[in-house]
């Protein structure tokens, strides 16, 4: 019976791999369709706004496109900066979360533990994703001060307002490079471009932005100098991204102590699993130590989920 399964662990190790491998493979092999069937979607577009852009954005052949996820995930995969499909992303999910439980069973058997490694790796890449989503944004953010610069100096210098962002899309790094010729790609297929910035806004949780498409919104309606309104809203943002970098460095102390908080029961059960390896085993072989371990593992996260929500001040 050990070999049986041993030998479904090993054949479900190598169809994982196989998969995994194939998933690379064919994006590069189905690179140039991708972009051709784009082309012509695009072409036939007639009428086309920024929320529908950032949807579909996403959509295309995939080798694992009958998996079904929701576009708010598609979303805050994009957001990311993660270059994976969404589909393309559960399978490497799925990857993560079975390959070192399989690969620890074959190794050592399957036990309690081999349910731990799991449960590790599959909150692991869900943390990974919003961890670069939030990096992402607050980059995004900080960036758009340096972007208003050379928005309003290509106003002076007699560029329209489109143009103006276009040139951001040319001279600043990503993110705010790849999102502002997401935004120009839009509205040169006929979208609006206050509707593109306005999704842009939501989708990377901009307030900047967002102030700034406002401002933009009733310069066109009621006129007025664009530049200077630019520059004014700079300043505002500027006291804004100054008023966040005081709230984060009083606050720092509260995040490190949740973390360390949270990494003292880990440290510990290490060090004493390697110390002496007997007077950890009945939390992983007695139904009663399982379900202490299994009680302080929740109680560990509410916790940290608790400290967290303590020192996240919104501004």
């Amino acid at each position: 019976m050990g070999l049986i399964i041993k030998l479904l662990l090993i054949g479900a190790i190598g169809t994982i791999v196989y998969y995994l491998v194939f998933t690379i493979l064919s994006g590069d092999l189905l690179a140039s369709s991708r972009v051709n069937r784009r082309v012509k979607h695009l072409t036939k577009m007639n009428e086309i706004n920024g929320a529908n852009v950032n949807k579909n954005s996403q959509h295309g052949s995939s080798v694992f496109s009958f998996i079904v996820v929701s576009d708010k995930f598609k979303r805050n995969l994009m957001t990311s900066g993660i270059k994976l499909k969404a589909e393309e992303y559960v399978v490497f999910w799925i990857v993560v979360t079975l390959l070192p439980m399989m690969l620890y069973s074959l190794i050592k058997g399957f036990s309690f533990m081999s349910l731990i490694i799991a449960g590790i790796c599959f909150f692991s890449v869900p943390a990974w994703v919003k961890t670069a989503r939030k990096k992402r944004m607050q980059k995004f953010n900080y960036q758009l001060n340096d972007a208003l610069l050379i928005i309003s100096n290509s106003l002076r210098s007699g560029f329209t307002f489109r143009h103006a962002i276009a040139r951001v899309a040319e001279d600043l790094p990503d993110p705010i490079s790849e999102e502002l010729r997401r935004v120009i790609r839009e509205v040169n297929y006929g979208a609006n471009i206050e509707d593109s910035l306005r999704a842009l806004a939501e989708k990377m949780q901009s307030k900047e932005l967002a102030m700034i498409n406002s401002a933009v919104a009733i310069q066109q309606r009621s006129g007025g100098n664009l530049a200077e309104i630019i520059d004014k809203v700079s300043e505002t943002i500027s006291d804004r991204i100054e008023m966040k970098g005081k709230i984060r460095a009083l606050t720092a102390q509260g995040r490190m102590g949740g973390i360390i908080i949270a990494l003292i029961p880990v440290v510990i059960g290490l060090a004493v699993s390697v110390i002496n390896p007997g007077y950890m085993k009945i939390f992983f072989e007695s139904p009663i130590g399982i379900f202490f371990l299994i009680l302080s593992i929740i109680w560990e996260l509410i916790g940290f989920l608790v400290i967290s929500k303590i020192v996240d001040v919104k501004y």
